[in-house]
C-alpha cells in the first residue's frame, strides 16, 4: 500500500507543479496586456503622448552633441588665448630682417 501511496502523491505533486507553471506562464503573458506595460504601445492613441516621447528623444539625441560643441568651443577659446602669443612670436620672427653680414 505504501507504494501505491507514493506513485499517487507523485502525481499530485506533478500536477500541482505543472498547474503552478501554467498559472505562472499566464500571468506572465497577460499582466502586460493588462497593466498597459508597454509604454511605447499607446502612444500613437494619444497625441500628447507622442508629442512628449518625440520631444524626449529630441532633446536626448541633441544633448550630447551640444556638449560636445560647448567642449569643444570652450577649448578653442581657451586655447587661443594661451596659444596666440606663441603664433605672434614666430610671426614676428619671420617678419624681422635679418641680422647678419650684409652681401655685396
Amino acid at each position: 500500500m505504501s507504494a501505491h501511496f507514493a506513485s499517487a502523491l507523485a502525481r499530485r505533486v506533478a500536477l500541482a507543479a505543472g498547474l503552478r507553471l501554467a498559472l505562472a506562464a499566464a500571468v506572465v503573458l497577460t499582466a502586460p496586456a493588462a497593466a498597459h506595460a508597454c509604454s511605447a504601445c499607446s502612444v500613437l492613441t494619444n497625441i500628447r503622448n507622442l508629442k512628449a516621447f518625440l520631444d524626449s528623444t529630441l532633446v536626448l539625441s541633441l544633448l550630447p552633441l551640444a556638449l560636445i560643441a560647448g567642449g569643444l568651443w570652450w577649448l578653442a577659446r581657451r586655447a587661443s588665448g594661451r596659444l596666440g602669443a606663441e603664433f605672434r612670436e614666430s610671426d614676428e620672427a619671420a617678419a624681422a630682417p635679418p641680422s647678419g653680414p650684409a652681401e655685396r
